[in-house]
């Protein structure tokens, strides 16, 4: 086996059971035998297949390349996959997009656990894309990035693409491990995180559980002189995972698991305009996420096909604040204000006028505080044909419902922005919002000669959506009326398609090309106060035509991949706003063209040099305007948040020393430079991205043992991933990447 198959860059893929891997070395293609490729298999397509012989834009990291890179979660995986972009506001609150997709509303990237969909949290704007959770990626097999739309396999959501987190599993041996992280970041100060992992057989090869801990602290490098308060954006996650395998008879695998996460931050904001690292807000902006997963997987074979059954329950609570002060700042003396609370004859008196100040003083300063729970279940069952021969298929259906409640809350702060949970109410309202979906799915290939693969996949979706909410005590100021219980409800189906067509040109060449299709569900709008006409918003759909080689040279000594793609975009999902609140509709149409390029090179054993670029161009091609709404939108402008270009370049030597396994490696991931809205003349137009960061790893180890130093972000540099105004001010509030770190990692049995 070369070198290749055998390094952690880009790590491609994982080895496969003793199975597959005996079917993989059969003669049928020798340049794989060659290259080492025979072992390297992926699952994106819900059956495994060789990844060079996978006629798809994929992308999978495994666990060592995760940490050598430093990856640690969802934020880090961007180091090490170009095009993933994370608009980060917190935990528990980033929006993940892929290809320049992106907008308000659900999810358009399908994040997976092993096979079980994790949901974002809706919130009182039915914004769940912008409150996905967090990965803890420790004890993991490979991260698959799909690009593009994968609708007839994964469903809505995945308009974009998906994320898969592949999870090492129980096996027949007994392993144990620990792996030890101190480090310190600048501006901020020391971090710490502790990951163990035990594997216990219980019945031979028939019973076995794996159980991981996992506990990290970070520093926070913001602070806030108003509050007299300091490193405000400290973080603490903990969580265990526990899996079970059995396997009691040859035919019959059942996988079961409990996966745990409690974090606790603060939304890591910072205002330039006041200095660097110095907080603007006037309420500390604290955030709880605690998520529950459940899920158990069965696989039969039937000796024609294997039959899949799956299920999850995922219970998520979480709790996020938000800071109005600018909004209200302007409140005292305003006549317009005075005329929400009193009549303008009131308010054209001094008196009134005072009144009114000491009524302004008695409800701020004040946060507005949404908890909130969240449940959802899913099941899938399917059968799938072994896959040889002229014929493979895959058929089957898929049930979820997500129901979930927040409520809305003004509470009043004191003068550290800490909330007064004692003090009466300012305002509170509360939100329902039920998901179902239903759906049916296959895919057909046929392969009518060597070397060539016609494939065919179709998609019945149905989902309705309830929403439902009131307001029990307004709020004047903001013009937030008491509103009794109200439902709005809406229902779509339809059908998404994908058709692909795949040539193996050589044994060291695969050329394809695809049409695929994608949506994510429309709802109702609970905004009160809102006109009924603005309710009902629509899924936003697209097609993505694609075309792609792959190419294993040099006897694996050097591949190269490289995947051209076009998506039409209709009907996008955008914010508008109510004055108060902000709300979903539907407004214009854009287009993205782009290249993606992977190649990877090995000059000599123990010595891999990658290297991945995405370009792409991400434009409106419709104004955003309806009856409705006037967006910001036009046609020709730049889909916000969405670089030209990005790419990472890593390189990575292994050598023995004495009896040790020394290893080298450095990264480097540029960010291409985008924008935080459509237009110049907006005032949300704020600049992002264009930044390089350079990380590096350097350390010895046994099979048994490691000691590694490392570094992320070696230059420090302050990398921007959101940007935007203060809620109803004109300070420029931004997020950036964490400072330099330095740390030691430490690795026992592992």
């Amino acid at each position: 086996m070369s070198p290749l198959a055998l390094s952690a860059i880009p790590a491609h893929a994982e080895a496969v059971d003793a199975e597959t891997a005996d079917q993989a070395a059969a003669p049928a293609d020798p340049a794989g035998q060659d290259s080492g490729y025979t072992d390297i298999v992926v699952t994106a397509q819900k059956r495994e297949t060789r990844l060079q012989e996978t006629p798809a834009s994929i992308q999978a990291v495994t666990g060592s390349t995760l940490e050598n890179a430093a990856v640690f979660g969802l934020n880090d995986l961007t180091k090490v996959a170009p095009g993933l972009v994370v608009t980060d506001a917190g935990p528990g609150q980033r929006r993940v997009s892929l290809r320049g997709i992106r907008s308000s509303g659900e999810p358009q990237v399908a994040i997976y656990y092993d096979e079980a969909p994790l949901a974002g949290a809706p919130g009182t704007t039915s914004d769940s894309g912008g409150n996905q959770g967090d990965l803890q990626l420790f004890d993991v097999d490979r991260v698959e990035v799909l690009r593009g739309p994968q609708g007839t396999l994964y469903g809505a959501s995945s308009m974009g693409g998906t994320i898969r987190v592949i999870h090492a599993k129980p096996s027949d041996r007994f392993e144990a491990g620990v792996d030890l992280v101190g480090s310190t970041t600048r501006h901020a100060g020391e971090n710490y995180q502790a990951n163990a992992m035990v594997n216990v057989p219980i019945i031979g090869d028939r019973l076995a559980v794996r159980a991981v801990y996992f506990r990290r602290e970070n520093a926070g490098w913001i602070d806030n002189p108003a509050l007299g308060q300091e490193k405000t954006n400290r973080e603490e996650t903990e969580g265990v995972r526990l899996l079970l395998r059995a396997k009691p008879t040859d035919w019959l695998t059942l996988d079961l698991g409990f996966h745990y996460y409690d974090a606790t931050g603060a939304n890591p904001v910072w205002a330039p305009g006041l200095g660097e690292f110095v907080g603007a807000n006037r309420v500390n902006l604290d955030f709880r996420d605690k998520n529950r997963l459940y899920t158990g997987t069965a696989k039969a074979d039937l000796g024609f096909a294997d039959l899949v059954l799956t299920g999850a329950y995922q219970d998520r609570d979480s709790l996020f604040i938000r800071d109005p002060y600018y909004l209200l700042a302007g409140a005292p003396n305003n006549q317009t204000f005075c005329r929400r609370h009193f009549t303008a004859a009131v308010c054209a008196t001094p008196q009134g006028i005072q009144d009114f100040n000491a009524y302004v003083a008695s409800v701020t300063p004040v946060a507005y505080v949404s908890p909130q729970t969240m449940k959802n279940g899913t099941a899938e069952v399917r059968l799938q044909s072994k896959d040889d021969g002229f014929l493979s298929w895959t058929v089957g259906a898929y049930w979820s419902r997500r129901s979930s409640w927040v409520g809305s809350n003004g509470v009043l702060v004191d003068a550290h922005g800490d909330l007064r949970e004692n003090e009466p109410l300012v305002y509170t309202r509360q939100v329902r919002d039920r998901l179902r979906q239903l759906a049916g799915f296959g895919e057909v290939s046929i392969r009518p000669f060597d070397g060539l693969t016609v494939t065919g996949g179709i998609r019945y979706y149905d989902y309705q959506r309830i929403v439902a909410g009131d307001t029990q005590k307004g709020f004047d100021l903001i013009n937030f009326a008491v509103q009794p219980w109200t439902v709005r409800e809406t229902r779509e189906d339809g059908l998404l398609y994908k058709a692909n067509i795949a040539w193996q040109a050589s044994p060291r060449l695969l050329v394809y090309a695809q049409a695929a299709s994608g949506f994510r569900p429309g709802g109702a709008n609970q905004v009160l106060g809102l006109p009924s006409s603005f309710t009902p918003y629509e899924s936003d759909k697209l097609w993505t035509y694609e075309t792609g080689a792959k190419a294993t040279l040099l006897n694996g000594q050097f591949l190269f991949n490289v995947t051209g793609y076009i998506t039409d975009w209709k009907n996008l999902q955008v914010n508008g706003t109510s004055g108060t609140f902000a709300f979903l509709t539907n407004a214009g149409d854009a287009r993205v063209k782009g290249i993606e390029v992977e190649a990877v090179a090995v000059p000599t054993r123990g010595l891999q040099v990658s290297a991945n670029i995405n370009l792409l161009s991400a434009k409106l091609t419709t104004d955003q305007i309806n009856d409705l709404v006037i967006a910001s939108g036009r046609k020709g402008d730049r889909v916000p948040q969405t670089p030209n270009i990005s790419y990472t370049v890593a390189g990575q030597y292994e050598w023995d020393v004495g009896g040790l396994k020394a290893l080298v490696r450095g990264d480097l991931n540029y960010v291409g430079r985008s924008y935080a809205d459509f237009r110049p003349t907006s005032t949300a137009y704020r600049r992002l991205g264009d930044y390089a960061a350079v990380g590096a790893r350097a350390g010895v180890g046994t099979d048994q043992w490691g000691a590694y130093l490392f570094v992320s972000n070696l230059f420090d540099v302050r990398g921007r991933t959101t940007a935007g105004n203060v809620l109803g001010g004109t300070i420029e509030q931004i997020t950036t990447i964490a400072p330099r770190t330095i740390g030691l990692n430490l690795k026992f049995g592992i």
